[in-house]
């Protein structure tokens, strides 16, 4: 961020419960206000008890999934609302190795990146309406 704001531009860094939709709006509602338009989202949240998978509960999978997969899809269709110019815009959506090979006491972490890489497949392929207006992965 500082490199962007000591060069003029306008940035700022801001938190929100993934697992709530209500915090979201908030978040993006202060965004358009403060912006007039959404240009850039990094979606990096991940929350997981890094246990054996089958020594996991069902809350902490749940959790795991609210805001690693839910709380994505929340962010994405969020910004739509928030995005003042929807031709325009980049999402960077964060993932790790555990995605796609096995890590230790990653079993929740690592499936639920896994979907999240999906839906970035999904919103992002060529017949979604938003690549071909220069929406990008």
């Amino acid at each position: 961020m500082q490199s962007i704001t000591s060069s003029g531009g306008q940035a700022v860094a801001l938190e929100a419960d993934l697992a709530s939709g209500e915090a979201i709006a908030a978040m993006f509602a202060e965004v358009k206000a403060r912006f007039g338009a959404l240009d850039f989202l990094v979606a990096n949240a991940a929350a997981t008890a890094f246990r054996p998978l089958l020594d996991s509960k069902d809350y902490n999978v749940e959790r795991t999934y609210a805001i690693t997969v839910m709380g994505f899809f929340r962010l994405r269709t969020g910004s739509r609302a928030a995005n003042g110019r929807p031709e325009r815009g980049a999402i960077v959506a964060i993932s790790g190795i555990d995605s796609v090979r096995y890590v230790a006491g990653h079993g929740a972490l690592g499936s639920a990146k896994a979907a999240m890489e999906t839906l970035v497949r999904y919103f992002f392929s060529r017949p979604s309406k938003l690549a071909p207006k220069g929406v990008r992965e």
